[in-house]
């Protein structure tokens, strides 16, 4: 269920039910779109057209499991990577929502992932502590670093300054 609410009052202006299973990850289409994605928990991903109020497509389960992230590529609208508890990031290609990559490399739960500011590799960081980076292109890790002791939920490329991630 998603809440629409205007930042100026208590309540909700609108519940929208989207899909059937819950949703853990919502980001705006690039453009300035009014379309949002939606990555729900059984692993499905949902465009949603705000203005419209149509499901505009909905994938069958790309994940195994409970997707918690999608984030858009910086040079392109037209890629979405997609991090889930089934341990892979996923690489769609937005136009017709089909999937073009599945990234390896880790048996954990992957809850965060973010693009390079180059569009190049994709970081994520797993429930065990470990952040990875991929090479976009080969689907290739690259690196992977085990500097938490415990979960990292939250991994951010920064897109000023690409020598610099955060998790």
């Amino acid at each position: 269920m998603i809440k629409l609410w205007n930042a100026s009052q208590k309540q909700p202006l609108e519940s929208i039910r989207v899909h059937a299973a819950g949703i853990n990850a919502i980001s705006f289409a690039a453009g300035g779109s009014s379309r949002m994605f939606c990555a729900c928990s059984d692993g499905a991903l949902v465009l949603y057209n705000m203005k419209n109020r149509v499901v505009e497509f909905k994938t069958q389960s790309g994940h195994t499991d409970t997707i918690f992230e999608c984030a858009y590529q910086p040079k392109s609208p037209d890629a979405l990577a997609t991090c889930s508890y089934d341990g892979t990031v996923k690489v769609w290609h937005v136009p017709d929502l089909s999937l073009t990559q599945t990234l390896h490399g880790t048996d954990c739960i992957i809850y965060s992932c973010s693009w390079s500011p180059d569009s190049k590799k994709i970081v994520a960081s797993t429930i065990a502590g470990e952040v990875l980076i991929w090479d976009a292109a080969t689907s290739r890790v690259l690196v992977k670093y085990k500097y938490h002791t415990k979960a990292s939920y939250s991994v951010a490329w920064n897109q000023f300054d690409p020598s610099l991630i955060l998790s």
